[in-house]
């Protein structure tokens, strides 16, 4: 396939149908929480049937397929320790909650709307697989080694939070240690700049501006949507004055060196 547009309704297919099996799993097991590791998951399955569709397969595309499948299983991964550890996700306690009625239907289309997402997150990976794959560019360099340190920041911070958080004696506190000193959401910076370099690799295409929309999405869905909003309500309801400190002095989202406390 050579049209980006043909390759991502192909990606798009594939999630599609990945979502649907989960949206079954979902009325079999009253869990709606799937959806986010169909979500993580459907973005590898969907990456790896673009590759085998795609005319080339060079360097260029195996690192960044490589890249997409490494991201896709550690959400999965992760996701899973966290329901088999019997964590329940609150958002779509309150989602049921809000919505009341007809629940099984209205999660249908929301399952479907995450398929729909992941496709045109790919869409800045379609580009990459169309590239041609005559040389080897700065975009590529700069691209994959954006993905090497966000990938590990991402990982480094979501360690530092499980191992701040499995100490009792932190029940009540902020962790506002390593990368949290100096973000406090330094997992959504790092996620963040993973779809930046897919983008930037993406630019080797001539249509490749378009794989920009991507990043857009991501940085949107974190700092308006389901990212940073819901999570800093909820964190403000369970630590009250000390998130509220917190906050003063730390950066929202980019890393920064922390404001002094006031006198």
């Amino acid at each position: 396939m050579d049209s980006w547009i043909t390759l991502v309704l192909s990606g798009w297919l594939v999630a599609a149908l990945i979502m649907f099996g989960l949206w079954l799993l979902y009325l079999y097991k009253g869990d709606p929480a799937v959806v986010d590791i169909g979500w993580g998951g459907s973005i590898g399955c969907a990456a790896l049937s673009m590759f085998y569709l795609s005319p080339e397969g060079g360097i260029r595309q195996w690192l960044v397929l490589i890249a997409v499948l490494c991201w896709s299983l550690r959400i999965v991964v992760l996701l899973i320790r966290r329901m088999i550890k019997g964590q329940k996700d609150r958002r779509y306690v309150e989602l049921s909650e809000h919505w009341k009625t007809r629940l099984p239907w209205k999660y249908f289309i929301f399952f479907q709307a995450q398929a729909l997402t992941v496709a045109v997150l790919l869409i800045s990976v379609s580009f990459i697989y169309l590239a041609s794959n005559s040389s080897w560019t700065w975009l590529d360099t700069a691209g994959i080694t954006l993905f090497v340190f966000s990938f590990s920041g991402e990982v480094l911070a979501d360690w530092q939070m499980a191992h701040f958080r499995d100490n009792p004696k932190n029940r009540k506190k902020v962790c506002d240690v390593g990368l949290w000193r100096y973000s406090r959401h330094p997992n959504y910076f790092c996620e963040w700049m993973i779809w930046m370099s897919y983008a930037l690799i993406a630019m080797n295409h001539p249509m490749g501006w378009i794989g920009w929309v991507s990043p857009i999405l991501i940085l949107t869905s974190i700092l308006k949507v389901t990212g940073i909003p819901p999570t800093e309500e909820r964190l403000l309801a369970s630590k009250g004055k000390a998130y509220r400190e917190y906050q003063r002095t730390t950066s929202v989202f980019i890393p920064l060196p922390p404001k002094k406390n006031r006198s």
